[in-house]
């Protein structure tokens, strides 16, 4: 009698280790739970910096292309114009002699 009181009292005894053992287990599962949510938010944060980063880096590199863009074009057009200035002046000239002849 005295030895099943006994068996019971450890066993007893084992399974409020065990339940006290899962309790610990299941506050380490929350706590990296939460870890991981703090984690998975910074590496969330990050990825939004370097995407924001990679935009701004194409917008300035789209704002350089266009500004290369404007001068070539400006360049050309400056070009045109000083030859259609030299064609009409030829031209001109070229009246002038058929006038004098």
């Amino acid at each position: 009698q005295n030895k099943i009181k006994q068996m019971q009292r450890d066993g007893r005894t084992e399974e409020a280790g065990l339940i006290s053992k899962l309790k610990e287990s299941e506050e380490e599962i929350r706590n990296l739970k939460f870890s991981m949510a703090a984690q998975e938010q910074k590496y969330t944060t990050e990825i939004e910096k370097i995407k924001d980063t990679a935009a701004q880096k194409s917008a300035k590199e789209i704002t350089s292309l266009h500004e290369m863009v404007k001068k070539t074009v400006g360049k050309k057009d400056n070009v045109i114009s000083k030859l259609t200035a030299k064609l009409q002046s030829l031209e001109e000239r070229n009246q002038q002699m058929e006038q004098a002849l």
